[in-house]
Formats: structure tokens, C-alpha cells, sequence
């Protein structure tokens, strides 16, 4: 029985990078993320994600970050550093070093950048047919997100191959992505490696749900992605989160790939405190987005839940 056990607030963030627009609601302005910083480590204490959290008297916070992104490292590294804050940043490993962007963002970009106007993208695999129109922004934007809902459910990457060369075809765009969204680098990621502040954890190699994924598909999704980030670091890597993170993306067989990975512990993205009531393959973890008015107050109310 855990007796007197202070409560440990993990923070989620994805990206820290100026934006004019932000679909997916993962951005945060560096100038927002330096105050929240300042802020929670002159009154709070900050732990590591792969620290002991039941040995936690106070209430305490955790800071990580999802996917990879290099802003992570240009933007938010440098804040962190400066304020000898731990940090956690689990990556996606498909991307890295690569001109491609994430798959949620490339397919933002062939929606909205498209070459050629076509009144209707036409969805067909083997289990769903479906005409999008795609006339104006509203019709764009609903297309994106419910092409976003399907493939994050999707366990065939026969399908997800389909599905993107039939929007390269529709959008007449080519496969270089934007630079502003790219992947780190494996000399950026050794360079964090190598802060003892810092903890590189998994996150897949694809950043696909790992709900729908059985037996080796599974298991490649997991194991490639943290023996990759091994060789990067040189370091054992023994934490991971879940790509999406709800409940419906994670079961008890991806628990099983985790344990025979080397994995210790595992982040959601389930919006709640930790009390030392959860497994620790099922870490909650707060989102954080731009659209916080009152830090002090936000943080106060969920670390209090």
C-alpha cells in the first residue's frame, strides 16, 4: 500500500514552433512554452518520466514530448536546458533524418497544397469506398480529418500505401515534405542523449494505433523502433509511449511486445493525475495545447483532480 504518496502530473507536448495555423491542436509558441516552464519549476518539483514516482512525497510534474519533431530540439531543448528541467522525448523513428513529413501532416499538405483541383477524392479499399468532396476549405478540412480517423485504425499497410498514392495522384503534389516539419536528425537525437536530463523513449517506427496491430506486425512496429533509437543513443531504452495514446490503442498483448522489448514503462495520452494507481504501462499523461489562459490556474486544477 502506497501511504502519504504526493501526485505526479505528466505533461504531453508535441511541438514548440511559431504557427499562423495549427489543425491538429499540437503547437505550442516557444514564448508560451518558456513561461509554462519558468513557471512549474519555481513551484513545483519536476522528475523524470523513468524515475520511481511512488517514492513521490509532494505533488511533483513530469514534462515529455510525443513524435520528434525538430522543433522539439530547436525550440524546446534550448528552454529546457537553460531551466535544468527533465525531459522525456519519445520518437517515432520512420522519419527521422528523412524530407518526409509525418503522416498526419503530409496528408495536410496534399489536402491543402494540392496541384491539381478536383471536385471529389475517391477513398477505395477493399472495405470501404467512399467520394470525398473536396470544392472549398470546410469540404477539405472534413475529407483530411475523417482520412486522419480511418487510416489511425487501420491495421493494413497494404491500405495505407493505397490511400497515399491515391492522394499523391489526386493532389498532384510530389513526396518532398516541409522542412518546418520534419524529423530530428540521429546526430540531434544523440546530442540529447547525452544531457543526463534527458531520456530518448519509443513512440513506434510508423506512428500507427498499436490497437489494431497483431503478432509480428506488432511486434516490428515496437521493437524496430527502440532498436533503432538504442543504436542512435548508444543507451538502453526502456520507456515508450503509445502514437494517439487512448485506450483503444493499447491492449494487453502490445503490454506483452513492450515487456519482451525491454520496456519498464509506458505513457497514455488518458487525461488524468497519476496516484500510484495505474500500471506502468498505463502512465496518464495532460495534453498541452495553445489555448491556455491561466497556466497557474490549469496546472493547480489538474494536478488536483
Amino acid at each position: 500500500m502506497i501511504i502519504n504518496m504526493g501526485k505526479v502530473l505528466c505533461l504531453l507536448y508535441h511541438r514548440v514552433i511559431p504557427y499562423d495555423e495549427d489543425v491538429f491542436g499540437m503547437k505550442v509558441r516557444p514564448e508560451h512554452f518558456e513561461e509554462q516552464m519558468e513557471y512549474i519549476v519555481n513551484n513545483y518539483e519536476i522528475i523524470p518520466f523513468n524515475s520511481d514516482w511512488n517514492k513521490v512525497d509532494d505533488n511533483a510534474i513530469v514534462i515529455t514530448f510525443d513524435d520528434g519533431y525538430m522543433d522539439n530540439y530547436i525550440n524546446a531543448y534550448p528552454i529546457l536546458k537553460k531551466n535544468k528541467i527533465p525531459v522525456t522525448f519519445f520518437i517515432s523513428t520512420g522519419n527521422i533524418g528523412t524530407s518526409q513529413e509525418y503522416w498526419w501532416d503530409e496528408l495536410q499538405r496534399l489536402c491543402f497544397e494540392r496541384e491539381v483541383e478536383n471536385e471529389y477524392f475517391n477513398l477505395n479499399t477493399e472495405w470501404l469506398e467512399y467520394k470525398f468532396p473536396s470544392n472549398d476549405c470546410e469540404q477539405l478540412k472534413d475529407m483530411m480529418l475523417s482520412v486522419r480517423h480511418i487510416l489511425r485504425r487501420e491495421d493494413d499497410i497494404v491500405v495505407w500505401d493505397k490511400v497515399y498514392d491515391d492522394l499523391y495522384k489526386w493532389s498532384g503534389k510530389n513526396h518532398i515534405g516541409r522542412p518546418c516539419n520534419f524529423a530530428m536528425t540521429e546526430e540531434q537525437i544523440y546530442e540529447l542523449s547525452q544531457d543526463e536530463l534527458v531520456t530518448i523513449g519509443g513512440h513506434t517506427v510508423s506512428h500507427r494505433s498499436l490497437g489494431p496491430l497483431r503478432g509480428k506486425e506488432l511486434y516490428s512496429e515496437c521493437s524496430n523502433s527502440i532498436n533503432t533509437l538504442a543504436q542512435i543513443t548508444k543507451r538502453e531504452i526502456s520507456v515508450f509511449s503509445y502514437p494517439f495514446g487512448g485506450r483503444g490503442d493499447y491492449n494487453d498483448e502490445v503490454f506483452d511486445v513492450l515487456k519482451a522489448c525491454g520496456i519498464q514503462k509506458a505513457a497514455t495520452t488518458v487525461s488524468h493525475v497519476y496516484m500510484g494507481e495505474n500500471s506502468e504501462y498505463e502512465i496518464p499523461r495532460v495534453t498541452i495545447k495553445d489555448n491556455i489562459q491561466n497556466w497557474k490556474e490549469f496546472i493547480f486544477k489538474k494536478i488536483n483532480e
